[in-house]
């Protein structure tokens, strides 16, 4: 379940700018919409950190991922928006822009998720994220 939605994350993280659709061969990414995308990476770096800092203490990774989403539920939203209208050309273009970013974070998340992977506070907490 974790790894499900680990990678469901990923795919957030790349509808997470809201894009307008355009009928552009090459997407021009507004500068708002790539600061939408900017602070969703930021949400997933912070959820890395925490799974890494919290990765032996399921229970304080559970409230700390909750503290987080209530946090950044703004950000989550917009992304979520942002994945209806956002182009397939649009979406590409922002995943490759943030890809080392976005990588090194899951990469981190999946390392250090194991010990907690099947405790029903975190399991709960990073269903929130999808």
């Amino acid at each position: 379940m974790v790894r499900k939605i680990v990678v469901g994350l990923l795919l957030l993280s790349g509808a997470m700018a809201v894009a307008q659709r355009t009928e552009k061969s090459s997407p021009e990414i507004p500068k708002a919409d790539e600061q939408v995308m900017e602070r969703s990476v930021l949400v997933i770096e912070n959820m890395s950190n925490i799974v890494e800092t919290d990765s032996l203490d399921c229970g304080k990774m559970a409230l700390d991922l909750n503290r987080l989403y209530q946090n950044s539920s703004q950000a989550i939203a917009a992304a979520k928006a942002g994945d209806k209208r956002m182009t397939q050309e649009a979406h590409k273009a922002l995943l490759n822009k943030f890809k080392a970013r976005l990588d090194r974070a899951m990469l981190r998340v999946q390392q250090n998720i194991p010990h907690c992977s099947k405790d029903p506070g975190v399991d709960s907490a990073m269903k929130q994220f999808k």
